[in-house]
């Protein structure tokens, strides 16, 4: 039996000063300073005990401890968000090779979730109208568990399939719950956090198909995702000129689709990865209406490296004509293509 302990403790601090627009219930170009102070703890410890090659369990502690301050304009006081979370976290996993074709790894992770966050968004000028968002206190404390279970059968030397379930959080990063409005796009569109997001929650499936031989990898899998509370950008007409982009949790959405890759090495030092991604995204909104949304991906890298000299990639993309419940989207399609050199 081995077994032995790691422990970590990271400690960081981070601020910068941005500069950005606002929208002040016009359209009014208008420019305002921000101060942004970060600061994160991770204590994470971590126990290993392996009583043979072919039993490893694993289990540990997790905490995360985040604050997040924003201040706006020439007063900063007048505007701020504040955002803090603190995270607990315990969990296990166990490796058992049953046989030396056949594995698996269950696991379980528990969480406790403490996190609030605090709007204050005022314009000083009296003569405007305050910012219509929400300002005050929104606290959320919440206890969930994530269960994984994964397996995978070796069916010859060269190729193996693999069955994979896990429950996961998505929780919604520092910019979509800030309430201040912000152009991240042009003058026309203004996008606003939402201090009220919850987190959505995610049961992912899926099965795989891999085989490995020495000039080309094959990789297949199909995978189905349950979405609650799911998050999407909603859009509202502020004026003729002006439209207004926020978050919110909408219901509940299923993702399922195919990702097949093949990669070739021709010869040593050049190496093709091909994929296809076919999906379908359905929404459940909680006023029982149905949207969907799907399409399929294509990528390819192509990478060769020349020995003293550099590395080349090109990586090209092609989106097909998304279908839409209202409509579709690129109806000729759309193509991405970048090169990149690397000394």
């Amino acid at each position: 039996s081995n077994t032995f302990l790691n422990v970590e403790l990271a400690y960081d601090i981070y601020d910068e000063s941005l500069t950005q627009d606002i929208f002040l219930n016009d359209v009014i170009n208008r420019t305002v300073e921000s101060d942004l102070s970060k600061k994160y703890v991770i204590i994470k410890t971590d126990h290993f005990n392996s009583r043979n090659e072919n039993f490893v369990t694993e289990s540990g502690y997790k905490g995360r401890f985040l604050s997040i301050e924003k201040q706006y304009g020439a007063v900063p006081n007048q505007y701020h968000f504040k955002y803090g979370e603190k995270i607990h976290a315990l969990y296990r996993t166990v490796n058992y090779n049953i046989s030396e074709s056949f594995s698996i790894k269950p696991g379980l992770r528990f969480e406790w979730v403490f996190y609030e966050n605090d709007s204050r968004v005022y314009y000083s000028n009296q003569s405007q109208n305050a910012i219509p968002f929400q300002t005050g206190q929104i606290k959320l404390d919440y206890f969930e568990w994530y269960p994984t279970f994964n397996a995978a059968v070796k069916l010859n030397i060269f190729s193996s399939i693999n069955f994979g379930y896990g429950k996961r959080v998505n929780r919604p990063e520092f910019h979509a719950l800030d309430p201040f409005p912000k152009h991240f796009f042009y003058s026309s569109i203004d996008t606003v956090g939402n201090p009220e997001l919850n987190p959505e929650f995610i049961h992912a499936f899926e099965f795989g198909y891999s085989l490995l031989k020495s000039k080309y990898k094959f990789n297949s899998s199909i995978y189905y995702h349950k979405i609650t509370d799911l998050i999407l950008w909603d859009e509202g007409l502020v004026s003729d000129s002006l439209s207004l982009y926020t978050y919110e949790n909408y219901g509940d959405g299923n993702l399922n689709g195919a990702e097949i890759n093949v990669k070739v090495s021709p010869v040593t030092n050049w190496e093709i990865s091909v994929s296809m991604n076919p999906f379908r995204y359905d929404v459940y909104t909680d006023n029982n209406d149905h949207e969907f949304y799907q399409g399929i991906v294509y990528r390819i890298i192509n990478t060769i490296d020349f020995e003293r000299i550099g590395k080349i990639e090109l990586n090209g993309s092609y989106h097909s004509p998304h279908s839409l419940s209202n409509g579709s989207i690129w109806p000729n399609g759309k193509t991405n293509l970048d090169l990149a050199f690397q000394k």
